[in-house]
């Protein structure tokens, strides 16, 4: 609990309302939010905070993937270095899914003017 209290001050400046919907996105209004894509991994207390919050934009209509990835820790992407695979496989995954949610495919090319 305290590394949780000492987390939370590191992260919301003194002064600053831990309630405001940009602190606390479950606050705020999930309605009309684009897609969005959650990660959370095995190991991490903030990982049923990450879920729930996939789950109550699911509530409000918002198309959401959740993915959780067993047997990883917080800052898995931090630990390229030690697991580079499975750090690349998880980085490889994301950037898979972001393909699917924006259209990144090669404009055509253009039309030559007639004349």
């Amino acid at each position: 609990r305290s590394d949780l209290a000492y987390l939370w001050r590191q992260y919301l400046p003194e002064g600053s309302n831990g309630a405001d919907p940009a602190v606390s996105p479950l606050r705020g209004r999930l309605n009309n939010l684009p897609p969005a894509l959650v990660t959370t991994v095995e190991y991490d207390v903030f990982r049923d905070q990450g879920e729930s919050y996939a789950h109550a934009l699911r509530e409000a209509g918002v198309p959401v993937r959740l993915r959780r990835w067993p047997g990883l820790v917080h800052g898995t992407t931090d630990l390229d270095v030690l697991l580079p695979d499975i750090a690349r496989a998880y980085l490889d995954d994301l950037a898979a899914v972001m393909r699917g949610y924006l259209d990144l495919s090669p404009a055509p090319a253009p039309r030559p003017a007639r004349v």
